[in-house]
């Protein structure tokens, strides 16, 4: 009887392990109906939402920040030293939103802020940018979400931009 128990809870969680394995990851919906975008617009949208990311960076804006952050936003701060191991810092657009509003950005002297933006790719709702800060460069992709271009994933490198 003892057995039997045992085997039904084990059969139970191999179909657990199994099944968590391979279910989908959570799916966000837009809301409202697609407005297409003219091609020349593009590259302008693009650049004004990360030119907003960054100055609200720098000023400390939380509320201008989230209007530029997907819900699903990740940051990854790559560090890499001849003197130690690589690493990778992480946090989500909560943890963003949150070092944007302890002033991290607000240590950078208005004069010496720079906000470099080179669009690199666009395909459809899809984008890649080069943002050049004064202390890091993060390469971003943006989708447009809800007819507006947000970005969704940063990739960071300390050390001052070339």
């Amino acid at each position: 009887m003892r057995a039997k128990k045992w085997c039904a809870g084990a059969a139970a969680l191999c179909v657990c392990l199994v099944l968590g394995d391979s279910a989908p990851a959570a799916v966000r919906q837009a809301s409202g109906p697609y407005k297409p975008e003219s091609e020349k617009d593009t590259p302008a949208a693009i650049t004004a939402t990360v030119r907003r990311y960054a100055q609200s960076w720098y000023e400390g804006n939380t509320e201008a920040m989230q209007q530029t952050l997907h819900p699903d936003f990740s940051w990854h701060l790559v560090s890499v030293s001849a003197s130690k191991p690589s690493s990778i810092a992480q946090r989500s657009g909560l943890g963003q939103l949150d070092v944007t509003d302890r002033g991290l950005g607000r240590g950078v002297v208005p004069s010496a802020r720079k906000a470099d933006v080179t669009v690199l790719a666009v395909d459809r709702n899809l984008a890649s940018v080069r943002l050049l800060l004064t202390d890091r460069t993060e390469l971003l992709h943006l989708t447009r979400w809800n007819n507006r271009w947000l970005v969704i994933d940063a990739l960071s490198e300390a050390g001052a931009a070339p």
